[in-house]
């Protein structure tokens, strides 16, 4: 054994993956940490931009998580990179339906900023109304 590692949570970690570029491991449950792979101590705590619901894969050498909500999100910066849920996919599954136009209207784009993407992306009209109607309800929630 050259290090460990306790938990700062009920239970282990679920998800571990190995960040070549920075020779450390990224481990996950619920909060994201950066460990140094030689010493086990935290480099930085990684604050995810969305909620990544369960992780389904790393990729780009440990730098990216994919999450079964088919987000790529960056695990050195939090961001997310990109979006694979198309209208389609959407569409087949009522509930991740509703749970993509939520995080949509939860995100930090302006009101132009998310018309103009869903129309690009070929969102329904009746769900971009939806969307925005949200969005200004939760911009109003807002401190």
């Amino acid at each position: 054994l050259l290090w460990s590692f306790p938990t700062q949570t009920e239970g282990r970690y679920t998800d571990v993956c190995y960040l070549e570029s920075e020779r450390a491991f990224i481990v996950g449950n619920g909060t994201w940490s950066c460990l140094d792979a030689r010493t086990g101590t935290v480099r930085r705590t990684i604050r995810l931009a969305v909620d990544p619901g369960y992780v389904s894969w790393f990729c780009l050498r440990g730098s990216v998580v994919l999450a079964t909500n088919l987000q790529m999100i960056s695990l050195q910066t939090g961001a997310v990179i990109a979006d694979l849920a198309t209208p389609e996919l959407v569409a087949w599954d009522p509930k991740s339906r509703i749970d993509r136009l939520r995080e949509l209207a939860a995100g930090s784009k302006s009101l132009e900023e998310l018309e103009r993407y869903m129309t690009v992306e070929g969102f329904p009209k009746n769900d971009i109304i939806r969307v925005l109607l949200m969005k200004q309800l939760n911009d109003r929630k807002k401190p």
